[in-house]
């Protein structure tokens, strides 16, 4: 039986789950891989407005975002010059490869539910990043998030 199905069934509680800050960010985990035999991993993410993420590419992960509330700006492959506005309800899939980005675009906290599939990856990635964060605070180092990133096959089309 492979992992996936193997999983054991999972529940997160409304307010539940491991938070952390990433590049800006307020990421709390609502299913981790350990948790889903590797198969995804979900997180809701408070985006601030004049916060993002910038335009990336993942090799190994296809993510979804599901708007919760405020309003986001996608921008990447197939989303015209000036990116595509979801506001909440709104939804994107980034199949792994293609680049994609996005950063908040209103004035209020953005929120969004993000699926990545497989789930192996990201939550280490995302772990490095929130102890960068925490050790340089403001001053960090933007070639230090570009290796940490690298190291888990995600890249960035731009400084």
């Amino acid at each position: 039986m492979s992992e996936a199905i193997s999983a054991m069934n999972h529940f997160s509680l409304p307010g539940a789950g491991r938070t952390e800050g990433v590049l800006g960010t307020s990421l709390t985990y609502k299913a981790e891989a350990a948790e889903t035999g590797g198969a995804l991993a979900c997180a809701e993410i408070a985006v601030p407005p004049g916060v993002g993420i910038p335009l990336h590419r993942h090799r190994d992960e296809d993510e979804a975002f599901y708007v919760l509330a405020g309003r986001v700006i996608i921008e990447g492959d197939g989303c015209g010059d000036g990116g595509v506005s979801l506001e909440a309800g709104g939804f994107f899939y980034g199949p792994r490869g293609r680049i994609h980005g996005f950063r908040c675009g209103g004035p209020e906290t953005a929120r969004l539910l993000v699926l990545v599939t497989p789930g192996t990856g990201t939550g280490a990635m995302f772990a490095e990043l929130a102890e960068l964060g925490r050790r340089m605070g403001d001053r960090m180092d933007p070639a230090e998030v570009v290796a940490v990133c690298g190291r888990y096959g995600v890249t960035f089309t731009r400084p």
